[in-house]
């Protein structure tokens, strides 16, 4: 047994809307985001055999993923979700799931260190001294959003509903999909959680940022304790209206490349080809595969088109 636990968490509850960044015609959710998790999970392993891996959800896994899983020796740890409960109707209500799963795991385990990750994260390396950083304080992804942005402006608004007294300091915004942590910091990060949550029940409050309003409510209580984990992990943006990617998958390489938008595409076509070869691709190929190197040609049609036909439609409204 290993002193490192990478894990992914996924919960699916009847009614209950899940995720983000889908296309319209993603049906099948849960399908979709066992799919992300298979690649996930399986590129982690690979690129870090030292560490165990685990998927921690509230469903029965099908065979499917199942073998695909135990095949590279993840986890699978069936968790309830019996607590950390919000309405369906709020927006990522479903992401209070992880501090469930966070609470389950320092109570039940003895890791040295923890690493949850979102499951639309592909692993192109080894950590290297990320676990080493970890030591200095919770690693998390620093958003680079000015803090004047919609997000930073709505946790501040929401955090002053909690906590109308809460000193706000320097408005830094933390992504929640990434966090590595040792255990110290990880056991206190978890029942801080469950205090924040337990007093936004108590005060009726409600959040449409998910888990990272409680980041947000977390790093205000206690100035220092999250430390930038930005050189070891990325976000790639690769929708048609919105096209941001850095270099660090190639150049100054960093490991983790978080893809929103490729969960309902360049992952499919990895879990679909992993699947039947029972690897990963090329280098190059994966990159295309993930628009990483190169944008898909329809893509880039229907972003103009759409462009274009507002323009027309602007002209058309001034005459």
């Amino acid at each position: 047994m290993s002193d490192r636990l990478i894990f992914e968490t996924y919960s699916n509850i009847d009614g209950y809307k899940s995720g983000a960044n889908l296309w319209q015609g993603d049906s099948d959710r849960v399908n979709l985001y066992l799919k992300n998790a298979c690649v996930s999970l399986i590129s982690l392993a690979e690129k870090n055999p030292e560490c165990d891996t685990a998927l921690c959800t509230n469903i029965d896994v099908p065979d499917r993923f199942l073998k695909l899983l135990k095949e590279k020796d993840i986890r699978v740890i069936k968790i309830p979700y019996d607590d950390y409960l919000f309405p369906e109707g709020m927006r990522w209500s479903l992401t209070f799931y992880k501090f469930r799963v966070m609470e389950y795991l320092a109570e039940n385990t003895e890791y040295d260190r923890y690493l949850m990750l979102d499951t639309d994260t592909y692993c192109g390396f080894n950590f290297g001294s990320m676990w080493d950083n970890a030591e200095l304080g919770m690693l998390m992804c620093l958003n680079t959003a000015p803090i004047d942005s919609d997000n930073s402006k709505k946790a501040l608004e929401e955090s002053k509903k909690l906590y109308p007294d809460l000193e706000q300091g320097t408005r830094f915004y933390w992504a929640g999909g990434e966090l590595a942590a040792k255990r110290e910091d990880f056991v206190f990060l978890s029942r801080e959680c469950r205090k924040i949550y337990e007093d936004m029940r108590k005060m009726n409050v409600e959040t449409s940022l998910g888990d990272e309003f409680v980041w947000y409510v977390f790093d205000k209580k206690y100035p220092g304790r999250i430390i930038p984990g930005n050189a070891y992990w990325d976000h790639y943006w690769t929708y048609d209206s919105y096209y941001h990617i850095t270099t660090f998958y190639y150049y100054d390489r960093k490991p983790l490349w978080h893809m929103p938008v490729e969960k309902s595409r360049g992952m499919l076509k990895l879990f679909d080809y992993y699947e039947k070869h029972r690897r990963f691709p090329n280098q190059r190929r994966l990159w295309h595969m993930l628009h990483l190197i190169q944008p898909d040609g329809r893509w880039y049609v229907t972003a103009v088109a759409k462009e274009d036909l507002k323009e027309f439609i602007k002209k058309m409204i001034r005459k």
